[in-house]
């Protein structure tokens, strides 16, 4: 009964105290010369806010930390790998950041060494962090949130988390997400503030790395993208991930068309550990399916960063949510795989949905193949005129700022200073 009554406290009271003790906070931090700004990491795949960090940076006031922290449900050979790869996004960068230990976990109190006044988070799952850290950002501090990816999906769990509710302020891509969470979230979505999407910013720069294999353009650039969810990860959600069907067709392909065709292997970052678990893969035939990738002659595995693979590449096949959306920004032909397309939509949101409507639909291995011969190598586009509409339409921001400086304004005005 005590819990039941905390969880309607929480509810219905709870987001008006939060609101005081966050204008408390505005007020108290206004005062401050000194404000300390902490930005989690979870891994490359996922962090949004290097120029929100840079811009940030800018401002003498602001004492800017980041902290490395690979998602705790991970298994803790992969949370070694997402930390390696954020000290190398990092270091290439020259920009400062707090370690992880060995396995991953954070090495100091954030709240005693660091005492934030602003906490950037790349991920909104409290299963992600410590209870004791969770209970820190919910709870005296002002949460700020990024999405970590284009959102596309619907319902409670993508805008109803106790973040969503809790934080100060959430940056969402759209008007259409705010609507969402104006209709899903229990605050209506007061703290939603419409910025675009923060890899607008890389999107729009026009300077590229050339990161393929294969430098020769006489080689077509496919990249396939499969997601992890290899069965449904919740009630209301479906089985996304076609990996399971492609995987051998995929290597197939990339043989029979080694003169005129390469392959990026682009994987979520989770994929790897939900082999690990699936009975008739595990970890030895994992890993030996991913070093395979990386020694055909004209394949490779795509690790973290993905916007230099996106914009110089010709082609995408895959059935992630984020990319369904980013993967636009090209100008090239894209397919979802589906074997359920319609079923899949129901799982989303109305701009999710115009999304999916932007691609190519493939079920079969006969769609694959015909994707590949006719949009991949011949260069046959008949859809390339209404993805153009709604890329203009959605993916470039109504103000005329960056997202980064459309979002700092925001904060120097909220706060004040």
């Amino acid at each position: 009964m005590q819990n039941v009554l905390k969880k309607f406290l929480i509810k219905h009271l709870g987001y008006y105290t939060v609101a005081a003790k966050q204008l408390q906070a505005v007020r108290r931090i206004r005062r401050k010369e000194t404000i300390n700004v902490v930005f989690y990491a979870v891994n490359v795949s996922t962090w949004n806010y290097q120029h929100l960090y840079e811009r940030l940076k800018q401002n003498p006031r602001f004492h800017i930390y980041i902290v490395l922290y690979p998602s705790k449900i991970l298994p803790i050979e992969l949370r070694i790998e997402e930390a390696k790869g954020l000290r190398a996004y990092f270091d290439a960068r020259s920009v400062e950041y707090i370690d992880c230990d060995e396995k991953g976990e954070i090495n100091i109190d954030v709240n005693k060494v660091i005492n934030p006044d602003i906490l950037f988070f790349s991920q909104p799952y409290l299963n992600t962090m410590t209870p004791k850290e969770g209970n820190i950002h919910l709870e005296n501090k002002l949460c700020c949130y990024y999405p970590y990816a284009f959102w596309t999906a619907k319902g409670v769990w993508s805008y109803n988390l106790p973040i969503h509710n809790f934080a100060w302020k959430l940056f969402y891509s759209t008007q259409l997400h705010k609507k969402d969470a104006k209709r899903y979230c229990d605050n209506k979505g007061r703290n939603v503030v419409v910025t675009g999407y923060p890899k607008t910013d890389d999107y729009l720069s026009g300077h590229f790395k050339d990161v393929w294999k294969i430098k020769d353009r006489k080689y077509k650039r496919l990249i396939w993208a499969p997601h992890f969810t290899l069965k449904p990860s919740m009630k209301g959600t479906v089985a996304r991930s076609n990996f399971l069907m492609m995987a051998d067709l995929m290597v197939s392909i990339a043989h029979e068309y080694s003169d005129c065709l390469q392959i990026a292997f682009k994987p979520h970052p989770r994929l790897k550990s939900e082999l690990y678990s699936i009975e008739g893969w595990g970890k030895e035939r994992t890993d030996h399916y991913y070093n395979q990738w990386d020694s055909m002659s004209n394949t490779f595995v795509a690790d973290g960063e993905y916007i230099d693979l996106f914009m110089t590449s010709d082609a995408m096949v895959h059935d992630s949510s984020s990319f369904s959306v980013e993967y636009h920004y090209s100008h090239n032909p894209v397919m979802y795989i589906s074997q359920d397309i319609e079923a899949y939509k129901n799982t989303l949101n109305d701009f999710g949905k115009k999304t999916i409507d932007m691609h190519y639909i493939g079920k079969t291995e006969k769609d694959i193949r015909l994707f590949i011969k006719d949009q991949v190598l011949q260069r046959i586009d008949p859809m390339k005129e209404q993805r153009d509409i709604f890329y203009k339409q959605f993916l470039i921001p109504s103000h005329k700022l960056s997202v980064a400086e459309y979002t700092y304004n925001h904060i120097i005005e909220a706060l004040g200073i």
